[in-house]
């Protein structure tokens, strides 16, 4: 049996310096190791395709990249969110929507570890600053993400995941 889903494809725009010199999440390769960062720039690497998902009964979406890679959290507290293969399904490639503040959410795994997406540092920022994983700790700008629609295609035929 097959399930119709659409495919949307987004930037990820930090809130911080968001209305002055927005900082969106990249996918870029260091050294051999996939990873994601923020940029200034507005590449192919800053573009993601969101596959809604059920896991473990809980509604997520997967964050696809180019190269057949999707996000993954880190288990723990300053991880790097790495990119993987993306025939790995699980609570850490599986992400879900945490608070909300005007537009701004936060970004976290499934998987229940108390950590959400965090530009790594202490406010001041560059292209190819780290994203890693960090408490939430009232939710700073560094750590809520904008997911802003770039285009929506027709829809397409998935076998459904259910209950992983």
């Amino acid at each position: 049996m097959s399930t119709n889903y659409k495919s949307n494809v987004f930037r990820i725009v930090s809130q911080w310096q968001a209305t002055t010199n927005p900082y969106y999440l990249t996918a870029i390769d260091l050294q051999n190791h996939p990873r994601l960062a923020i940029s200034t720039s507005l590449g192919p690497e800053t573009r993601f395709t969101l596959e809604y998902r059920l896991f473990n009964s809980i509604h997520g979406f997967r964050l696809h990249c180019t190269g057949n890679r999707v996000v993954c959290c880190g288990t723990s507290e300053g991880d790097p969110v790495t990119l993987v293969d993306d025939s790995i399904i699980d609570g850490y490639t599986v992400l879900c929507l945490g608070t909300s503040d005007g537009g701004y959410y936060a970004l976290r795994p499934t998987a229940d570890t108390g950590l959400n997406l965090n530009v790594k540092g202490g406010g001041t920022y560059s292209n190819g600053q780290p994203i890693i994983m960090y408490p939430w700790k009232g939710g700073r700008e560094n750590m809520r993400w904008k997911l802003d629609e770039l285009s929506y295609s027709a829809a397409h035929t998935i076998k459904p995941v259910g209950v992983i």
